[in-house]
């Protein structure tokens, strides 16, 4: 199958990595300047107002703090998945 052909519905990070990290990966797609990549929802190691706003405003469609309960995260990318629409809300 070519790249060209395959369609990501939603993106998951997580804040934190060694090599690269949610945060910096949000800035290339941002780079990119397309309007049709997908949502990301980030997971952020840490929780609290800034670190939300911080992924906000680095791109994040929604924001998972930890701890979570495992239905949560699943609802939420459920909710933002539409049947027969590439990009959902």
């Amino acid at each position: 199958m070519l790249a060209s052909q395959h369609y990501e519905h939603l993106v998951t990070l997580q804040d934190s990595r060694q090599v690269i990290d949610g945060y910096q990966v949000m800035a290339q797609r941002q780079a990119l300047n397309d309007p049709l990549l997908p949502p990301i929802v980030i997971l952020p190691a840490e929780h609290g107002r800034e670190t939300l706003l911080k992924a906000l405003a680095a791109g994040a469609r929604d924001f998972i703090g930890k701890p979570f309960d495992m239905a949560e995260p699943l609802m939420r990318v459920t909710a933002r998945r539409s049947p027969g629409t590439p990009h959902a809300a």
